[in-house]
């Protein structure tokens, strides 16, 4: 009866060693579990494949459920091979993701840029105009008392008291103030620059006329050197008896012909010749 029980006993002991003999971890499911916990810690994978990565680990959850509740090692092998697999695959997605991203970014801040260059130099140009305006506003100012006329060409100065006499180029006497005040203006806005315009009335020969116009023309010139105006901010040019003021048909008009008009340039200096 004693053998009977020993017996009976050792062969529990197999069973139970034999029941024992199974591993308590599952090697696979463990290399699933580590590598769900490395791609979990990826922030790409955390900005970018959140959703897939809890799928995964719905999945490893119910391959340790088949391991640790029934023990099956098939099951299990399965479902840890196709979480490590859908977690390489989550990790190139979410690097290609965050590589688009990246791009797209870049982007942006391209356009960015360029927006706000295309801003400052819109900003510039109307700072730039507001200052043309500004100046070409005061250059008026300056000039109302030598009444100049804003035409299409620019601001144009006929010197009244700067008439000539028939045949003749000398300035007559009330010439000076005129000039004077011309070349103060001159001086107070030196981005200009002027053309003197010489003309003549219709008596005498053309050609005579063209040569007296032109040293009336320079006879201006002179005085505004001699006042302080640099000489390569004044052109000269002459046009003899074209272009009349005034009827040539009268002593009054044939006065007012026998003249020199002062173009203004622009504020870069340019002129808008005839």
């Amino acid at each position: 009866m004693n053998k009977l029980k020993t017996s009976l006993t050792a062969a529990a002991l197999c069973v139970l060693a034999g029941c024992q003999s199974l591993p308590s971890r599952n090697p696979t499911l463990d290399a699933a579990e580590q590598a769900y916990t490395s791609t979990a810690a990826d922030p790409q994978v955390q900005r970018h494949a959140a959703g897939e990565l809890e799928r995964v680990r719905s999945m490893l959850t119910r391959a340790k459920r088949y391991w640790e509740d029934e023990r099956d090692e098939a099951q299990t092998r399965h479902l840890a091979y196709l979480a490590t697999r859908q977690l390489e695959t989550l990790r190139v997605h979410a690097a290609q993701r965050e590589a688009e991203a990246q791009m797209s970014q870049a982007s942006a801040e391209r356009d960015r840029v360029r927006l706000e260059a295309r801003d400052a130099e819109l900003r510039r140009a109307q700072s730039g105009e507001d200052a043309a305006r500004r100046t070409a506003d005061a250059l008026q100012r300056d000039l109302a008392a030598l009444n100049a006329q804003a035409t299409q060409r620019g601001l144009i100065v006929t010197l009244q008291d700067v008439l000539f006499a028939t045949g003749r180029a000398e300035l007559q006497s009330g010439a000076q103030r005129s000039l004077q005040r011309l070349a103060q203006v001159l001086q107070q806005h030196p981005e200009r620059r002027v053309l003197l315009e010489g003309f003549a009335d219709s008596t005498g020969g053309r050609q005579m006329n063209l040569r007296l116009s032109q040293r009336r023309a320079d006879a201006v010139r002179r005085a505004l050197v001699r006042e302080g105006v640099a000489p390569q901010r004044i052109e000269v040019r002459a046009f003899g008896e074209d272009f009349p003021a005034a009827d040539n048909g009268t002593a009054a008009g044939r006065q007012q012909n026998r003249r020199v008009e002062v173009l203004f340039s622009d504020e870069q200096g340019r002129l808008n010749y005839r």
